[in-house]
């Protein structure tokens, strides 16, 4: 008799697993097709059966107010069960709320339990988080070795902005030991994913011949790269390579066009070179240097996201 009741019980959870599945899948259906009722519905559906999937999932639509009335309590009542089973972005996310005071009262050691739940898990966002607090002091005693350790977890698995982050501090020798080559590595890693600010940070090292041969062209490179995806020092930097010629071919027009993209993206010091290069050059070589300019900036806004969305770091020569 007590295996058969125990037959049975199993059977009904199986079933009732099964059941949240479909309608976590239906939800995502739903919301695949715009139709966010629908989406919000089926997940409660599944979240109430405990599908952790389902609860991260309704959380964020209570979050942003996506078929749902917006709502940061209820948001952090799913989120705080899905992280009950252990659902690494919810911990992350949970962290995140009591960090910035969203539907909390801020709450930077509790910000850091969860922080480290889900850096623990193994979340590089998780642990970029956990670094960042560990460096600013935030919830817990300021402690640049433990910053530097879960920046360099984050960053193995791939985190770009872990990555960006490590390189400056071997760059800069803050809470690690000075380590040009170390921070190219990590500039590279960077780099390699896209990311503007290590890709002009590269630029400067092989501009300044530091960690790396001196080379002018790869500095240029490497400029063009960050300078294309919008970031304003690198165009500064591309500017003031092109105007001075060191070591390529000097281009007074390329150089007014990024000078002013980088004026336009908040880097002062340009408008003094652009004086300067009014005074050198005449009527239609400024005119189509604006020309050049405005294609330059139409190319970047189509292509890419607000540049000032990403952290800026050093890299100005």
């Amino acid at each position: 008799m007590t295996t058969l009741i125990f037959f049975v019980i199993v059977l009904c959870h199986g079933t009732s697993i099964a059941n949240s599945q479909n309608h976590f899948t239906e939800g995502q259906r739903a919301y695949d097709l715009g139709n966010y009722v629908r989406a919000a519905e089926e997940m409660q559906l599944a979240a109430q059966a405990g599908h952790s999937e389902a609860q991260f999932f309704l959380g964020g639509l209570y979050e942003f107010g996506v078929g749902v009335e917006q709502n940061y309590q209820t948001t952090l009542s799913w989120w705080k069960k899905a992280a009950e089973q252990n659902h690494s972005m919810a911990q992350n996310n949970l962290g995140v709320f009591y960090l910035e005071g969203h539907g909390v009262s801020q709450n930077f050691e509790e910000a850091v339990q969860w922080f480290k739940q889900a850096a623990l898990n193994s979340l590089p966002l998780a642990q970029f988080n956990l670094a960042r607090m560990y460096a600013n002091g935030l919830g817990v005693s300021q402690d640049g070795a433990k910053a530097a350790k879960w920046f360099e977890k984050s960053a193995t698995q791939g985190y770009m902005k872990a990555q960006l982050f490590l390189g400056e501090m071997y760059d800069q020798g803050q809470d690690v030991e000075k380590n040009p080559e170390a921070a190219l590595h990590w500039y590279r890693r960077a780099a390699n994913q896209g990311h503007p600010t290590a890709q002009n940070n590269i630029g400067v090292m092989y501009h300044t011949g530091r960690g790396v041969s001196q080379s002018f062209e790869k500095a240029e490179i490497w400029f063009r790269r960050a300078a294309e995806r919008g970031h304003a020092m690198a165009q500064f930097n591309l500017g003031l390579i092109l105007l001075k010629g060191n070591g390529i071919t000097k281009n007074n027009q390329h150089a007014y066009a990024w000078f002013n993209l980088s004026l336009l993206g908040g880097t002062s010091p340009a408008a003094k070179y652009l004086q300067q290069l009014e005074e050198d050059m005449n009527s239609v070589q400024i005119e189509k240097a604006k020309q050049l300019m405005k294609t330059l900036r139409q190319r970047i806004h189509q292509e890419l996201p607000d540049p000032h969305t990403i952290r800026s770091g050093p890299g100005a020569l």
